[in-house]
């Protein structure tokens, strides 16, 4: 099986180096990145062996505009219809699918190799479609209740996403 069960509803699915995130809501699903160009094909085969269908994925959430983590997002929305989500800081590199911002592999040899022979080589993804652009410590109520947490320093708008619990869920509609 690809996709691995981290939690209740979250998976993880691998692709090379890189790992991309599925949130299965009831009604609908939620990815997180998009992975390299090219796998696509990994996210629908994960899809399939959770018993789920592409066009279940009604959002992509992207956490930075780097090439292994927006790689497959054009191929991803055009399969799936989902609504694409980005930072304000990320989103005219994902528009544009290159003008990638320096990449520093993490230390250990891997990443190194990773880095030169791979991430390193790609100049151009294809352009994404951006429909939303995040803000800093938005809640995406809209998405599930997912918050968005500013984590820049590996890239200028790189974000992370809380799922709220049940409830803070409430409790922010109440103080809302």
């Amino acid at each position: 099986m690809i996709a691995q069960k981290i939690a209740e509803n979250i998976f993880c699915i691998p692709y090379q180096k890189v790992n991309m995130f599925l949130i299965i809501q009831p009604e609908e699903c939620i990815l997180i990145d998009t992975g390299f160009p090219n796998s696509a094909d990994t996210v629908l085969q994960a899809l399939k062996e959770l018993g789920k269908k592409p066009s279940d994925i009604k959002h992509i959430l992207l956490t930075h505009a780097h090439p292994d983590h927006i790689g497959s997002a054009t191929v991803l929305k055009n399969i799936t219809g989902a609504k694409t989500y980005i930072h304000p800081l990320e989103a005219e590199i994902a528009k544009n699918g290159g003008g990638f911002r320096p990449i520093y592999a993490a230390p250990g040899l891997i990443n190194w190799f990773m880095k030169k022979f791979v991430l390193g080589k790609i100049r151009q993804v294809d352009p994404v479609e951006v429909d939303f652009l995040l803000k800093d410590n938005q809640i995406l109520t809209s998405v599930g209740y997912i918050k968005v947490i500013p984590i820049p320093g590996h890239c200028e708008g790189q974000v992370a996403f809380y799922i709220l619990s049940t409830v803070e869920s409430f409790l922010w509609l109440i103080l809302a």
